[in-house]
């Protein structure tokens, strides 16, 4: 599932389509049990706000790094600075040295399917990231204790700024990856104030090319995403986001 993250032509999509492949990304995203049980968990919450997935074999933190919307310098720095912290609690717990991997055509970068991809673009969780560890697919056992103390400071790290998000920071954009009552709440909004008769509860293809052009008429970034600009905008004309309450 390393390349089975994300929605056809926003996260996923680019990666290898021949299964013999290693990194071939399955015959649609999200497609396989295990990203459906993940993707199925994490629509259900309003209260995460911090992702992470191990890897081999590298030695680096690596930032979110494919998405088809280009994060400004303003979050790329926000998004470097937790990362570096990431970078030196692990090259700390036992000497190993990791560097933290975040180059501008990352950016660019499109769907690949990777798991921060989906992380970032399509649930909208700006700390998102992939740590590779200094470790091969086969580890010696004499390494497990020292590899796993590694992932606990970086985990740990990543916890301790996850619990600063203030409720108000932590808003659940709509991206073509969201279903539920919300999401249906938007299809119609958009039905009533564009040429458009969109219907349910999913973030369809038609609400991404709807959500585009009602951005642009209204003089915002034109990303097909609800984020929170085009959310407070849409909110003056009287769309109605339900929040769950967190816990």
């Amino acid at each position: 599932i390393n390349r089975n993250w994300g929605y056809d032509g926003l996260t996923w999509g680019s990666a290898e389509n021949n299964p013999n492949y290693i990194d071939f990304q399955g015959p649609v995203g999200i497609s396989e049990p295990e990203s459906i049980a993940l993707n199925e968990y994490a629509q259900s919450r309003d209260d995460i706000n911090a992702f992470l997935d191990i890897h081999c074999c590298s030695a680096d933190v690596r930032a979110p790094e494919h998405s088809t919307i280009p994060y400004d310098e303003e979050t790329a720095e926000r998004i470097a600075k937790l990362g570096k912290e990431m970078t030196k609690a692990i090259s700390m717990r036992h000497g190993t040295k990791y560097v933290y991997k975040y180059r501008y055509v990352e950016r660019d970068f499109t769907a690949r399917g990777t798991s921060s991809g989906w992380a970032y673009t399509d649930m909208g969780w700006e700390k998102a990231y992939i740590v590779e560890l200094a470790a091969g697919f086969v580890t010696r056992a004499s390494w497990i204790q020292n590899k796993s103390d590694e992932v606990f400071s970086v985990v740990e790290t990543l916890l301790k700024q996850a619990a600063k998000t203030t409720k108000e920071e932590n808003i659940r954009v709509l991206t073509p990856n969201s279903v539920g009552e919300n999401v249906r709440r938007w299809n119609d909004f958009l039905n009533d104030k564009m040429d458009v008769h969109i219907l349910g509860n999913r973030f369809t293809k038609e609400t991404l090319e709807a959500t585009k052009v009602w951005q642009q008429k209204n003089g915002l970034q034109v990303t097909g995403i609800v984020d929170p600009d085009t959310l407070a905008k849409a909110t003056d004309q009287g769309f109605e986001y339900k929040r769950k309450k967190l816990n």
